[in-house]
């Protein structure tokens, strides 16, 4: 079944390739706290890595390899940056093997990525509609070993991103975006296809991957679009933001219990363009979240203390493990910014 909706998990909107493509460009910050002042040099410059590619999404720092990995979801490829080598393929296919039926010229690639605590790689695989775990890659010839890929005894939609606890239990979202029709969609004329033909749930969930048991919970089906996710400090709080154009926020949920509430939604101003996105809690605490106008810090309290302002849209990102610097991916690019190292603020 094809249906035509409005963009709400992979906006396109109109920017500066020149921009980005430049090598550096220089961007302001809006700061909101004294919390957030000691994170930022007095010049914020962007360092664009690497450039050229359809859905850019997915960074994560590889600390054995001492490189970042990110994806380029349509291309169904995982990428290697280093600094000394630039960018070069690491694993393709990389979401979509043949595990389960999805469109052909959809997004079909892997998503977000993540380490688990044996330093392997573990995916979300919108094509094969599973989290997954790569257990050999060898001459572009890879094993993935599925965690996770039926709810009840239906097949996920295509889970979106992931976030890794302490104990080793996954907590991952499954919107509905592996069903956007590329052939079929033109977003510069904001024709946007999703082919559902295939989908099996009839919600989008928010799941609970229990290491030990293999067991999977449902932590929520209220969310339209949860698409990026990530845990607090303490591992006691689940971070999920909600992916609708309309409606940008994130919510909080309980790990124990499920219990959620809002934890943030702006206020985004009504020309910054995007959708809350991919997200990743600082060592402070901090929750950096990719969405409407950039890249928005919050506190633990859900305050908004610093809102660092990008033209164009910023999928996900990740930190260095010194976090003195910060990745991000874009549609078209992977960037990054060099950072402070945190310390409180003198008051």
């Amino acid at each position: 079944m094809k249906s035509m909706v409005h963009c709400l998990l992979f906006p396109v909107f109109g920017f500066c390739l020149a921009c980005v493509a430049s090598g550096e460009e220089t961007v302001s910050v809006e700061i909101f706290s004294p919390t957030a002042k000691p994170l930022f040099p007095a010049t914020l410059k962007v360092e664009t890595l690497s450039t050229g590619y359809r859905l850019a999404e997915g960074p994560v720092w590889n600390k054995a390899e001492d490189c970042l990995f990110f994806v380029d979801i349509p291309a169904n490829s995982v990428y290697k940056w280093t600094k000394q080598d630039g960018v070069s393929v690491y694993l393709n296919p990389s979401g979509q093997t043949g595990f389960a039926p999805s469109l052909k010229n959809g997004v079909i690639g892997a998503n977000g990525l993540a380490f688990d605590q044996d330093q392997s790689l573990v995916l979300c695989q919108h094509g094969d509609r599973r989290i997954a775990k790569l257990i050999k890659s060898d001459g572009g010839k890879s094993e993935f070993a599925t965690l996770a890929s039926h709810f009840q005894g239906k097949r996920f939609n295509s889970p979106n991103d992931l976030t890794i606890a302490k104990n080793g239990d996954i907590f991952f979202t499954d919107p509905p975006g592996g069903y956007l029709d590329l052939e079929n969609s033109d977003f510069e004329k904001g024709k946007v296809v999703f082919d559902t033909r295939h989908k099996e749930l009839p919600f989008q969930g928010v799941y609970h991957y229990h290491r030990g048991s293999q067991k999977i919970s449902l932590v929520t089906k209220e969310m339209n679009r949860p698409n990026g996710i990530t845990l607090s400090r303490d591992g006691k709080r689940l971070y999920v933001g909600n992916a609708e154009g309309e409606a940008p926020h994130v919510m909080q949920f309980s790990t124990e219990t499920y219990a959620g509430k809002l934890f943030f939604d702006g206020p985004f101003r009504e020309q910054d363009k995007g959708v809350v996105d991919g997200m990743k809690v600082h060592s402070s605490g901090i929750v950096f979240i990719t969405g409407p106008g950039g890249i928005h810090l919050v506190s633990e309290e859900g305050e908004r203390l610093a809102h660092i302002r990008l033209d164009h849209p910023t999928t996900n990102l990740c930190f260095h493990p010194v976090e003195t610097f910060l990745y991000f991916t874009t549609h078209t690019s992977v960037a990054r910014l060099k950072i402070n190292r945190f310390s409180e603020p003198t008051r």
